[in-house]
């Protein structure tokens, strides 16, 4: 991967995960990726990558930007994903970038519209 800053590696990412292009987001993530959210945590991007591919069944492709911040090794998004419902979820993430690669996911958001 060429050197690009966390945000900019991070919205790739996001880019690819959330457009359900698996092969592509699995090359952001670093082999001892953590996620950790609301209802499930991973402990590598091979375990993460395969509980996303099921809830990728319940999301419409893509999503839209609220807010960023980033530094070399940090990034921090606020943006909406979509229900196939049409209904918006807004999601708060943190990233933790090593060697050009995502290492750690900590994802926040109201577990409300899944009740």
């Amino acid at each position: 991967m060429t050197e690009r800053s966390a945000l900019d590696t991070v919205t790739a990412y996001l880019d690819a995960l959330l457009g359900k292009d698996f092969g592509t987001a699995a090359r952001y993530l670093a082999e001892d990726f953590k996620f950790e959210g609301p209802i499930r945590q991973y402990k590598s991007a091979h375990e993460f990558l395969k509980g996303f591919t099921a809830f990728a069944e319940t999301i419409r492709p893509g999503w839209r930007k609220i807010a960023a911040f980033g530094d070399a090794h940090h990034a921090v998004l606020m943006y909406d994903l979509f229900l196939v419902s049409g209904a918006a979820l807004r999601i708060a993430d943190y990233y933790t970038l090593e060697d050009g690669k995502v290492r750690t996911e900590t994802l926040v958001f109201d577990t409300h519209g899944f009740r």
